[in-house]
C-alpha cells in the first residue's frame, strides 16, 4: 500500500481528518512513524499542518525521534509554528 495510495483513499471519500482514540490524524501518525514524505503528500492533499491531537500537540511535537533534521521537516509544514521545545514526545 504505502502513500501511492494516498490520493486514491482521498479521491474516494477517505477522511484525511480523521482522528483515533488519541486524538492523532493520519498526519501524526506520519510525524510518529517518522515518514515526512507521506507528511508531505498529506498536506498536498488537505491534511490540516497545524490541527493538534487529544493533548494539543502539533504533528512534529508528536515525532518520537530525538533527530533535530526530522522534527524540522515537520515543523516546516507548520511554519507559524515554532520548533524548539516538545519536539520528542512519543505517542501513548
Amino acid at each position: 500500500m504505502g502513500r501511492a495510495m494516498l490520493p486514491a483513499l482521498v479521491g474516494a471519500g477517505a477522511d484525511i481528518e480523521a482522528r483515533d482514540r488519541h486524538g492523532f490524524a493520519a498526519l501524526h501518525w506520519a510525524a510518529v512513524m517518522g515518514m515526512p514524505e507521506a507528511a508531505r503528500d498529506l498536506v498536498a492533499l488537505g491534511a490540516n499542518p497545524v490541527a493538534t491531537d487529544a493533548h494539543g500537540r502539533l504533528e512534529w511535537q508528536t515525532c518520537g525521534y530525538d533527530d533535530a533534521r526530522l522534527r524540522g521537516e515537520f515543523a516546516a509544514l507548520a511554519p507559524q509554528a515554532p520548533v524548539s521545545g516538545g519536539g520528542s514526545t512519543n505517542a501513548t
